[in-house]
């Protein structure tokens, strides 16, 4: 052995001496023995690396608590091995984004650094030769010119599975896999540690962490542009940006041509996000293979193609019913996704699988299943107020809805529940009234809330049915039943105010009362009721008899509007519709939203309307602006379009419900269409040349309200049926002279 083998070897003895020595004087806890092991496993226990760690602790002798990232490679690889050991020592961040969960292979003169952040360093970039952008370079063509990762030539190689030539993935014991059927088939999956579900793993658990799956790995933070709380990208630095802050390139669509943010880049080229999106949900006949599919390619003449006769590994094909509708979650379109978690969610976690089995079966063909998937993922909405019922073993009855109160989940599943036949049809304006009434008591004073709870059910509830049993029973008539109660309220809360007993209540009391803002007509019944039953004395509200109308629209105004609607075609369709029946026909809002497309009647004559069984023609104008309502009419609730139950012209957002009336006023007003003048104004039009029988017969008015508005009009019709009688008399006359 030569004199500098054994200087080097003195040297190299002498230096993991001074390490280890250093190590068991710094790190509490740590043996001798524990250090040397460190050292081995750092692989910092000879040559080079035994020397950086010598040098740098000589140098800086806090390096094991300091965290500094300008450390050597072996003094990393060695504060690592103690830290998972359990020794106090700080393992230094990345110089530039500061995370210490990765490794910093790359130097720099301001320190250690990780891959990502050296990749992402613009310093080292060059201009892709392919696409222009300056990237790292991954491959160096015959030209000496770089391409990125994301242009960069992938390997490809039959897939032993699908037998497509696409970009190899993994190779497995069969053969090479693409990136689909790897991810779809040969892909690992193991339980998360986040949800527990066995999902692919997204990211491997380290340093005590568990694996978590794509839908779990996301590092929530406040987003430095945005300020709200989202999954961020850049999580641990200083400023995190969540993905739509996330700065995005600009590129000219391949479809629009307009410079947006790329969302996908297809054989065809970069495409916008709108543009995606629209080809998603839109497949169209390949020129190809002729199948529907979305079309992501073109061939050599233009023609667009799919994305399996373009070449591209992804098809936009579901891997399980084959369909091409819109892609949702591993590789599954949307509908297969909505039919599975239909199945799971609603069939199979209790004993009601058949009794909704009408449901499902609308849910699952409903024309936008994404809108099917929100209302089963929406918390305290109808699927989960409907999950509750079905774990509890609760029955699915009118009764148990009313029991969860009069929320907007609780009218949306009775509405759905009762277009598809589960539960039975009721006149939901009815029958709410009483479950109000017990609402409305809560608050009055226990003194009189015996009272108005009598009063109620058997006055104002009483005639409320009767009514409904009669005839029509609409909005306004169960606003006006609540304002009969809300009456009574007011007027027992005023004496008790003013310290008047009800048995002792005078005529001067009811006068001062209405004096004070009370409501005449309305307290009027309330007061007649109490008298009937002996609880007041003698008392009463003088009925005022109510006024002709005074508040008209002017005639050229009504017409202009009318001309307005006719050829106007930027307002919306529905308003014009409903603005002409007003303005020419004086019909009441609650009638116009009951109109459905049977109503509406074409033949040869002209088009016909179907008003309370009589049929009124319609101007030419008109009716094809009716026709065009009712076929454009679409609902807007999840199965609304499934079946042709009820075709409302105006259908509401509820299942198998028209639209509200006071929503359709308020829509007519907002438009310069004041309903109340407009229908008076039409009604004294009509009146003005319609007798009352037929005006009562053709609008649906009561004879007494028809007797009034001629009366309004001032019109006397006995000269015109004279008329009509001589009219009648002459031709008589004149057929039995003919034949002489």
């Amino acid at each position: 052995m030569g004199t500098k083998t054994r200087e080097r070897i003195a040297a190299t003895a002498a230096a993991r001496q001074r390490v280890l020595d250093h190590l068991v004087a710094r790190v509490p806890r740590l043996t001798r023995q524990r250090a040397h092991d460190a050292l081995v496993e750092a692989n910092a226990h000879w040559r080079a690396g035994l020397r950086q760690v010598d040098a740098h602790l000589q140098h800086h002798p806090d390096a094991l608590t300091a965290g500094t990232p300008d450390v050597p490679i072996a003094l990393y690889r060695l504060l690592r091995v103690l830290a998972r050991g359990g020794h106090p020592v700080v393992v230094p961040g990345c110089a530039h984004c500061g995370r210490t969960d990765r490794t910093l292979p790359h130097c720099r003169p301001e320190g250690r650094i990780c891959a990502r952040c050296e990749a992402a360093d613009p310093t080292r970039h060059k201009p892709c030769a392919n696409c222009g952008e300056a990237r790292k370079i991954y491959v160096r063509q015959a030209d000496g010119t770089g391409l990125c990762g994301r242009c960069a030539p992938r390997r490809t190689a039959p897939c032993c599975r699908c037998q497509r030539d696409l970009p190899v993935v993994k190779i497995t014991d069969a053969g090479p896999v693409c990136d689909r059927c790897y991810r779809h088939h040969g892909q690992p999956r193991r339980p998360c540690g986040g949800c527990g579900e066995v999902r692919p793993i997204h990211k491997r658990g380290r340093d005590g962490r568990p694996d978590l799956c794509a839908r779990c790995n996301k590092t929530i933070a406040t987003c430095s542009r945005c300020g709200q709380t989202r999954p961020c990208r850049w999580a641990a630095t200083a400023a995190p940006i969540c993905q739509a802050c996330a700065p995005r390139p600009q590129r000219p669509c391949a479809l629009c041509g307009q410079a947006r943010p790329v969302a996908a880049r297809w054989p065809l080229g970069p495409v916008c996000r709108g543009c995606y999106s629209h080809v998603r949900v839109t497949p169209q006949p390949c020129s190809g293979c002729g199948e529907v599919r979305p079309l992501i390619g073109v061939d050599e003449t233009g023609q667009r193609r799919c994305g399996l006769c373009s070449g591209a590994a992804n098809a936009y094909t579901c891997r399980e019913c084959g369909g091409s509708e819109e892609m949702y979650v591993e590789g599954r379109c949307v509908r297969c996704v909505l039919a599975d978690r239909l199945r799971t969610q609603l069939l199979e976690p209790g004993g009601t699988s058949e009794l909704l089995l009408p449901l499902v079966d609308r849910l699952r063909r409903a024309p936008r299943p994404r809108s099917a998937l929100e209302w089963l993922r929406r918390d305290n909405g109808g699927a989960e107020l409907l999950r509750r019922l079905i774990r509890n073993g609760e029955p699915l009855t009118h009764e148990t809805l009313d029991a969860l109160g009069h929320t907007t989940g609780v009218i949306s599943l009775r509405h759905m529940l009762v277009h598809v036949g589960i539960l039975p049809a009721r006149n939901e304006l009815l029958a709410q009234l009483e479950p109000w009434l017990d609402r409305a008591l809560d608050n009055v004073a226990p003194a009189h809330r015996h009272l108005l709870r009598t009063y109620g059910h058997w006055a104002v509830l009483r005639k409320a049915r009767a009514r409904a049993a009669r005839t029509r029973y609409t909005a306004n008539s169960a606003a006006r039943s609540r304002s009969l109660v809300r009456a009574g309220i007011h007027f027992l809360n005023w004496i008790d105010h003013h310290q008047r007993p009800l048995g002792e209540l005078t005529q001067h009391d009811v006068d001062a009362y209405l004096l004070a803002g009370g409501t005449r007509l309305l307290v009027r019944d309330f007061l007649r009721w109490a008298r009937h039953r002996r609880l007041i004395g003698d008392v009463d509200v003088p009925c005022v008899r109510s006024g002709d109308p005074h508040e008209f629209l002017d005639d050229d105004q009504r017409w202009a509007l009318v001309r307005r609607f006719l050829g106007d075609e930027h307002t919306p369709l529905d308003v014009r519709v409903a603005g002409c029946l007003t303005l020419l026909f004086g019909l009441r809002a609650t009638r116009i939203v009951t109109l459905q497309a049977s109503d509406l009647i074409t033949e040869h004559e002209g088009t016909y309307l179907t008003i309370d069984q009589r049929r009124v023609i319609l101007p030419p104008a008109l009716g094809h602006l009716l026709q065009a309502q009712a076929d454009t009419a679409v609902p807007t609730s999840i199965i609304g379009r499934v079946d042709a139950a009820n075709q409302w012209l105006f259908p509401g957002s509820l299942a198998g419900r028209h639209a509200h009336p006071h929503a359709l006023t308020a829509r007519l007003t907002r438009h310069g269409v004041p309903s109340r003048l407009g229908r008076n104004a039409a009604l004294l039009a009509l009146a003005t040349d319609l007798p009352a029988a037929v005006l009562a017969s053709q609008l649906g008015l009561s004879i007494e309200a028809a007797v009034h508005w001629v009366r309004r009009a001032k019109r006397d019709w006995h000269g015109f049926l004279a008329a009509r009688a001589d009219d009648s008399t002459s031709e008589a006359a004149g057929s039995t002279r003919r034949p002489g």
